[in-house]
């Protein structure tokens, strides 16, 4: 008898081909629509917002190696030849700023009218000596004009270019200014960054420390573009930027 019970209990339990009803299953959950777009680098408060897609990482997007511009060859196999990289690619803002749409920063323009942003005022980067602190003129009056309300084309996080940044400006074919059309033109005695963008040929400021010699900080010279350590105390040129 407990065996035709037990019989009786397991037909009931089966379904109708003989098999075990299968448990329930938790639903599936649905498969990702598509695979993480690469990073696009917003400016904000920028015309336009979105400026490029930029190598983020994880993203598997490639950085973009910038062009030098250098055009004239000299031989096979070197850069005016190959003129390999991404060419540059500037939008004027029409506040007095220049936005990069390869890298998303944003550059101050620099003027020939004796405002804060003329391109022959100069500053002193800070400290020689321990603990060579960036602590000058560069700081207290430029970036403080700057960033003071209601700041500088509505912006008040302006800074000072690393040294791979403020290379980016340096333009290869050219000297005295070594540097790209949009960050020179039209400067003429008195014109404002409104009207014209201008580009001294000398020492320019980043924010970045020679390690090897911390008394120095480097610059850019844009007589012909070359980077060298300078002493903090000196007083040279300088540009802002934000974003990146």
């Amino acid at each position: 008898m407990r065996i035709a019970i037990a019989a009786l209990l397991l037909v009931a339990t089966t379904t109708t081909s003989g098999f075990a009803a299968p448990r329930a299953r938790a639903a599936k959950q649905p498969a990702s629509s598509a695979a993480a777009a690469p990073a696009v680098a917003t400016v904000p408060g920028a015309p336009g917002g979105s400026v490029g897609t930029l190598g983020a990482p994880g993203t598997g997007a490639p950085a973009p190696v910038l062009r030098t511009g250098q055009a004239t060859a000299f031989g096979p196999g070197t850069d005016g030849d190959l003129r390999r990289g991404a060419a540059p690619s500037y939008r004027d803002d029409g506040d007095g700023t220049i936005t990069d749409l390869r890298t998303g920063l944003v550059w101050e323009k620099k003027s020939n009218d004796g405002s804060v942003h003329d391109l022959d005022n100069v500053y002193t980067w800070g400290q020689s000596v321990v603990p060579y602190a960036m602590d000058g003129t560069i700081r207290t009056e430029f970036l403080a004009a700057l960033n003071t309300k209601p700041c500088f084309a509505g912006h008040c996080d302006w800074r000072i270019p690393n040294l791979r940044e403020l290379e980016t400006l340096a333009n290869y074919e050219r000297v005295n200014p070594a540097t790209w059309d949009e960050f020179h033109r039209d400067c003429k005695d008195g014109c404002t960054v409104l009207g014209c963008s201008c580009t001294a040929g000398v020492p320019t400021w980043t924010s970045t420390t020679h390690r090897l010699s911390p008394r120095d900080a480097w610059a850019v010279h844009f007589t012909n573009g070359q980077p060298a350590g300078t002493v903090k105390t000196r007083r040279t040129g300088v540009r802002a930027v934000r974003g990146g």
